[in-house]
């Protein structure tokens, strides 16, 4: 038997060789929703739990040097974040820069929240110098001097019907 161009045609038309898949459509980019970042309360949030964090390390190193250092970030917090904020509502490339950095910081904001819980409770049982408990205590409250003050706290709570 010989072969004619339309056996050829009638192969070519059943078993057509494996076509490659068409690509896949690429998803459009996502994008992040416009969110309305405060520049300057930020910065100020960011620089004060820097200065927190120097003012912990410099008492847990016994250093006054770390603690000032600390302490000089968090009075000038304000006045740093106020010119900051000025420079990006004049340079549209600065404030797309602070808003990136500032739309991920949500990590860093957990972990602040964390150490306002830990550092205090930290401090109370001695683990960290009482000035590091300072700068997150909740107002109201102190930490107990001595065990006669956490057993008096603790009676009071018993006998505190709420």
């Amino acid at each position: 038997m010989t072969n004619t161009s339309t056996d050829y045609d009638r192969l070519a038309d059943k078993d057509k060789a494996p076509t490659k898949p068409a690509p896949a459509k690429k998803a459009a980019p996502r994008r992040r929703a416009a969110v309305k970042i405060d520049i300057k309360a930020k910065i100020s949030e960011t620089l004060t739990s820097i200065g927190s964090m120097l003012i912990i390390t410099g008492s847990v190193k016994a250093d006054p040097r770390i603690v000032f250092d600390g302490q000089v970030l968090i009075a000038r917090a304000d006045a740093v974040a106020e010119a900051v904020d000025k420079i990006a509502a004049e340079n549209p490339a600065v404030k797309k820069a602070l808003e990136r950095l500032f739309t991920g910081s949500s990590y860093a904001q957990l972990a602040i929240t964390v150490a306002g819980v830990a550092v205090p409770i930290a401090a109370a049982h001695g683990l960290v110098p009482a000035i590091a408990a300072g700068l997150f205590m909740p107002e109201g409250l102190q930490l107990p001097k001595d065990d006669q003050a956490v057993a008096e706290a603790v009676e009071d709570k018993a006998g505190d019907p709420a």
